[in-house]
């Protein structure tokens, strides 16, 4: 489990969860091409076979920054690995379809569960999130860009005034699964007051999120970099087996 003897704990969704309270659905505007297709695009998307990338986190709150990067390769079997302890990791995730482990180096300690990946894999969560933001959100402007050398579309959204910012305290809490432990000060009380997704062109996988909250000037990004698509994985790529000396 990720330390907590700082202020708080924030766990970070890998596609930041955000909850709309008690608000329905809100149709986006405008009549540009881009914005009357980006919608149904992002709704029928198809993830890709696999992927490996390095996850970028980011979180400035009043000035207190906070970061985190961790490789990460996903395939659509469902299983997934975040974090490698050979490239200096202190935190690792590995789903290996059958069992979901964590493992925290620094403590030599992990925790296990049965896996759902076949319910809810890394890409269904992923895809799911941001098909729930073109649903949900008010949709204010597309435009083509390039993110991590891929040709891509910037989309920007106005959420509802009561959209908060959806936050865990724990590593393997129910739906908030594909999470990465960030420590920063208390962040209760935000409210998304914008919301920019970067898309690639083929898959329309979120290669970049990022959110604001004015009040509390906050300010989180989450970014994926080195990205490649469909290259295959290492058959041992997605297994874990916990030393003598770890804690389970």
């Amino acid at each position: 489990m990720p330390r907590t003897d700082r202020v708080s704990t924030v766990v970070v969704v890998v596609v930041l969860a955000v909850t709309v309270v008690g608000a329905g659905c809100v149709s986006f505007s405008g009549s540009d091409s881009l914005e009357s297709e980006f919608p149904d695009d992002v709704e029928s998307a198809e993830p890709p076979e696999t992927m490996s990338a390095t996850l970028e986190v980011e979180i400035e709150l009043e000035g207190e920054r906070e970061t985190i990067s961790e490789p990460v390769w996903i395939a659509d079997d469902g299983t997934s690995q975040i974090g490698d302890l050979d490239d200096g990791s202190d935190f690792l995730r590995v789903d290996d379809g059958n069992s979901v482990w964590y493992y925290d180096a620094e403590n030599e300690t992990s925790t296990t569960r049965d896996s759902d990946a076949t319910a809810h894999t890394y890409f269904s969560f992923v895809y799911d999130e941001q098909s729930r933001y073109v649903e949900e959100y008010e949709l204010t402007d597309v435009e083509e860009t390039t993110s991590d050398g891929y040709d891509a579309f910037r989309a920007g959204f106005d959420p509802p005034s009561n959209e908060t910012i959806e936050r865990s305290i724990g590593v393997a809490v129910g739906d908030t699964e594909y999470i990465l432990p960030l420590e920063t000060s208390d962040v209760d009380g935000t409210y998304a007051d914008s919301v920019e997704l970067v898309t690639d062109d083929e898959y329309h996988f979120p290669l970049e999120y990022h959110v604001q909250d004015d009040d509390r000037s906050l300010e989180v990004s989450i970014t994926y970099t080195d990205v490649t698509f469909d290259k295959e994985l290492a058959d041992d790529r997605f297994t874990f087996e916990p030393n003598n000396a770890t804690t389970v």
